[in-house]
């Protein structure tokens, strides 16, 4: 069996992995798991990590970290030259919202996802990938989880300012401060749908939220019915409403009800361009990409990453060797 590579970010909420280290070496030892393990020393060194990993011969990487590692993980993945070799996505989360985690199905017990890595079966997910522009310059950047414009990128801001919260608390909370002093922005949307026809949007618009998965924000369902392999992404637009009225939302989106709101649309794309002169905020993965983006250009790819499938490996190259 290949090695596996873990990419461990010993900054990942707070310094989580370090106390979970022990943790997650003691379930590989008892998978009897090859493994080299790796700290990102610099922002971007994970993704350079991750870039080399198939050409180095690692068929899995387990990324023990949060969504934003991960995603630099991805995006790692994304930049290799070889695509045929590429390895397969295991994650250990140690963030501080895991929704990829939770929507990949990696949220049980170490030594679950240990014996997994071990038996080897993977599938192949969708991801999205993203072109903004602005003030004239231009960046491109995948995701695998979810991309918000607005409102919720503006939430990202704000959490990342407030310490000792984890989770949808820290996202409730910063939801609710960055309530206060948002304001809708005008803009234009345009999407090609999932049976091809072009649905056009335009006004004051509170936030975009596209979804490859389900959940967002620690345990935000904005879009529901988001699939991570169906060829496409699920895209809500909140029109322009009162605070109080989205207040009283924010308890409905934690279970995705807020949808049957008519100030939320939902759509299913295959691509998306959205454009705001004044610029307006922009995350993916709870990661800011820019606070005022002019121009966005949203496209997914089919089936363009793998990741082990826990949903029929859990736990079974532990249970052969303790059987």
């Amino acid at each position: 069996m290949p090695p596996i590579l873990v990419i461990a970010n010993p900054r990942a909420n707070r310094g989580r992995v370090r106390h979970r280290r022990a943790q997650i070496q003691r379930a590989l030892a008892a998978a009897d798991a090859r493994y080299d393990w790796q700290e990102p020393e610099y922002p971007g060194h994970a993704a350079t990590l991750a870039q080399m990993a198939g050409a180095a011969g690692y068929a899995t990487i387990a990324v023990a970290g949060g969504d934003g590692t991960v995603s630099e993980v991805v995006n790692g993945l994304m930049m290799a030259d070889d695509s045929a070799v590429q390895p397969a996505l295991a994650i250990f989360p140690c963030g501080t919202g895991n929704d990829f985690a939770a929507a990949t199905g990696f949220m049980h017990a170490d030594v679950q996802t240990a014996g997994c890595l071990v038996a080897g079966q993977s599938r192949a997910i969708d991801i999205g990938r993203v072109v903004l522009h602005a003030d004239d310059a231009a960046q491109t950047r995948y995701f695998n989880n979810s991309l918000g414009v607005g409102l919720e990128a503006a939430t990202v801001i704000q959490a990342d300012r407030i310490q000792r919260l984890n989770g949808v608390v820290l996202y409730a909370v910063a939801a609710i401060r960055t309530l206060l002093h948002f304001r809708a922005a005008p803009m234009e949307i345009e999407c090609v749908r999932h049976d091809g026809h072009t649905q056009a949007v335009s006004g004051s618009i509170m936030m975009v939220s596209v979804g490859n998965s389900p959940r967002t924000g620690g345990g935000f369902h904005l879009t529901p019915q988001a699939k991570l392999d169906d060829g496409l992404l699920d895209m809500g637009v909140a029109t322009a409403i009162s605070k109080l009225r989205l207040l009283s939302l924010l308890p409905r989106a934690l279970f995705g009800k807020h949808t049957s709101d008519p100030a939320f649309t939902l759509w299913q794309c295959r691509r998306i361009r959205i454009q705001c002169a004044d610029g307006i905020p922009v995350h993916a993965d709870g990661e800011l990409l820019s606070a005022a983006a002019q121009k966005i250009a949203i496209e997914v790819l089919p089936g363009r990453l793998r990741i082990h499938d826990v949903r029929s490996n859990n736990g079974l190259a532990i249970k052969k060797k303790r059987g």
